[in-house]
């Protein structure tokens, strides 16, 4: 693709491997959060029809047990590079329809660059397709037939792993999840559209609500918990003697103030 780039006159991309290749980055990963991953629940939708019908096989009941799309349930949103009729409602398109007209790619190809984007909407609109023909040639990305062609990742080159971490954007704070063993994602530019930052900072999430109160370390058949200081003695055999022990308390190993002794609860 460099020859490509020099070519058209961009020498200042072709020339900076490492702002290429995090430009890349903050690409695939917003790929990622918003669903554009290849499936192959999504074939019909990719391929035969670009509608919510054919996304959520209402036709054929091959995957009738699949919660639909629609609603409260985001689209994935895959990518395309051509507008074709009603697709733009759709799809996540790379490329600008009109001269003056920004969207995401171009924002945050101005961000990564530190340059006003000078060129024309043709040229920029060339440089997306050619960047995601190139992403489809390598087997980064596969594309699609419908909606004049749909891209989403290849999901034999994502990176699987229990080990991740959060890096944080240090303009507008925002957080971005990824593996451990990704190098490249810290000093990629942030994908907030209004923000010039870049993820830089590692940081520990904190604990939310149901990790605090479930506390792994205690045996998952067992729970110590304080007795209220209203419950007496009687109150508290009754309790422990009912037939059912189904009933799962956690907030009160949070809430409750220790005024009889400590019990195991079976539960």
């Amino acid at each position: 693709m460099k020859d490509w780039l020099i070519e058209n006159h961009l020498e200042y991309v072709a020339n900076d491997d490492n702002k290429f290749c995090h430009y890349v980055e903050g690409i695939l990963q917003r790929m990622r959060m918003h669903g554009a991953v290849d499936h192959p629940y999504l074939n019909m939708y990719r391929n035969e029809k670009l509608n919510s019908y054919a996304l959520n096989w209402v036709y054929d009941q091959r995957h009738f047990l699949n919660k639909r799309f629609g609603g409260g349930v985001q689209f994935p949103k895959l990518v395309g590079t051509y507008y074709l009729e009603r697709n733009g409602e759709l799809l996540d398109m790379a490329v600008i329809r009109r001269e003056g007209k920004q969207n995401w790619y171009s924002n945050y190809f101005q961000n990564v660059y530190n340059v006003a984007l000078f060129m024309n909407t043709s040229l920029f609109n060339d440089l997306m397709r050619k960047l995601f023909d190139t992403m489809e040639d390598i087997g980064i990305v596969n594309k699609g037939s419908q909606g004049g062609g749909n891209y989403a990742i290849n999901p034999e080159h994502i990176w699987i792993s229990n080990r991740v971490k959060h890096i944080r954007c240090d303009s507008c704070q925002s957080q971005l999840c990824v593996a451990e063993m990704d190098e490249l994602a810290e000093g990629t530019s942030c994908l907030d559209y209004k923000c010039h930052g870049t993820y830089s900072d590692e940081v520990r999430p904190e604990l939310n609500y149901y990790q605090q109160v479930y506390n792994r370390e205690i045996s998952p058949a067992y729970m110590l918990v304080s007795i209220p200081d209203y419950w007496n003695e009687q109150n508290v055999k009754s309790w422990n003697n009912m037939t059912s022990r189904s009933i799962r308390m956690p907030t009160l190993l949070m809430r409750c103030r220790p005024l009889l002794p400590l019990r195991w609860v079976l539960i």
